[in-house]
């Protein structure tokens, strides 16, 4: 054979290998889920594609995930960023993207998905290999709370707002004309694009023990219906769900109503006062005694703190003639002890504050502030326990 004759037919697979032949796009089928995670909604995107094929996704919203998580993690958003994370397909060119949802109410948002990989070549460098696709991720319309922000938003309408933490009153932000707002039993129906709607708690108190309302991290919950109703005749409804401290103000409110008369709850009637628990109403709640529940509090001291600003007159700098005038801040308290059930008042008394006195000169190094004795009101409270 002549060996000189293969000589063109070696150039010609040269060539053919070092040639810029495309590769074929990378195949891309991807499908797209709303999904509901510890009450966060995130969009789950599930692809299909050749194997050992890195992609992502684009198109959600913008997370703040730690970027220190590895490669590969599944739920990794890069922090300020809309893109996913680079997911590698498996064996069988199966992989799943989660991208944060969508920061407005729209029902529906196109997701980009794109994959890219380089391949090996028997002669030259590895060539660079792309796909991308869209599809649509679509979430039901529902009611949204964030129980960290207390936060209320509706999707796919007009429906935004915050639930106060002392008051525990609804303050909707943006909300559609003419809307009905249901929230546990209290209805309002709004006449522009705001509203306000504030709930009877009573009927929640029992739902919980009342140490688990003081406690920072409780474990008992309880949760509040809420229904909103549009003009095109759409309801949306759902249960915001709260730890029992979320009740502790609020509480302090309805028990703090026993000044104005009796506070009994549902099958309650006036009756002997065992004494055997005590709630303090005021800027700071807490109990004091055996209740378990609400309904087993039996007395409430109602504080009702008073503050005044008594002056220390005007100061005349010696040698600059500076004149400057002082005053102190003294809070004082007004503390009253009823039978929850009957209202009767048990007793009145005043705890006055300690009065941090006038200073000789202007140059003072801590502020003129006086407060009542809290340790004494507690004792005094404490007392009428039996």
């Amino acid at each position: 054979m002549n060996k000189n004759a293969l000589l063109p037919l070696a150039g010609a697979t040269l060539a053919l290998f070092t040639s810029g032949c495309r590769p074929k796009p990378i195949p891309i089928k991807p499908t797209a889920t709303v999904v509901v995670d510890n009450n966060k909604e995130k969009i789950r995107i599930e692809v299909e594609t050749d194997p050992n094929i890195d992609l992502y996704a684009s198109g959600g919203g913008v997370d703040t995930a730690s970027s220190s998580l590895p490669y590969g993690t599944p739920n990794l958003t890069y922090p300020g960023s809309s893109y996913s994370s680079k997911v590698k397909s498996d064996a069988k060119g199966k992989a799943t993207l989660i991208l944060p949802i969508w920061a407005d109410s729209a029902v529906e948002k196109s997701i980009s998905v794109y994959g890219d990989s380089q391949v090996k070549r028997p002669i030259g460098k590895p060539k660079y290999r792309y796909g991308n696709a869209t599809v649509m991720a679509k979430r039901s319309p529902r009611i949204l709370f964030n129980p960290t922000t207390r936060e209320v938003s509706c999707i796919g309408k007009p429906c935004t707002g915050t639930i106060n933490t002392t008051t525990f009153r609804l303050d909707f932000r943006d909300i559609e004309a003419g809307a009905m707002v249901d929230l546990a039993g209290s209805k309002a129906r709004s006449q522009g694009r705001t509203l306000a709607v504030t709930p009877d708690l009573t009927a929640f108190y029992n739902q919980v023990k009342v140490a688990e309302v003081f406690k920072e991290y409780p474990v008992d919950e309880f949760e509040v219906p809420m229904a909103v109703e549009f003009q095109d005749g759409g309801k949306l409804s759902t249960k915001l769900k709260f730890p029992a401290s979320a009740l502790k103000f609020p509480m302090g409110t309805s028990l703090g109503a026993v000044a104005r008369g009796p506070v009994r709850f549902t099958g309650e009637s006036d009756g002997p006062s065992a004494d055997k628990s005590i709630f303090v109403s005021g800027y700071k709640p807490r109990v004091f005694g055996s209740a378990e529940r609400a309904k087993d509090i039996d007395l409430v001291a109602v504080v009702n703190e008073e503050r005044s600003n008594p002056s220390c007159g005007t100061y005349v700098g010696q040698t600059t003639g500076t004149r400057r005038t002082i005053d102190r801040s003294l809070t004082s308290a007004n503390v009253s002890v009823f039978e929850r059930r009957s209202g009767k008042k048990r007793s009145a008394r005043r705890f006055g504050a300690r009065d941090p006195g006038c200073p000789g000169t202007t140059w003072t190094g801590s502020p003129l502030v006086g407060t009542y004795d809290d340790a004494e009101v507690e004792t005094w409270i404490k007392s009428f326990l039996k």
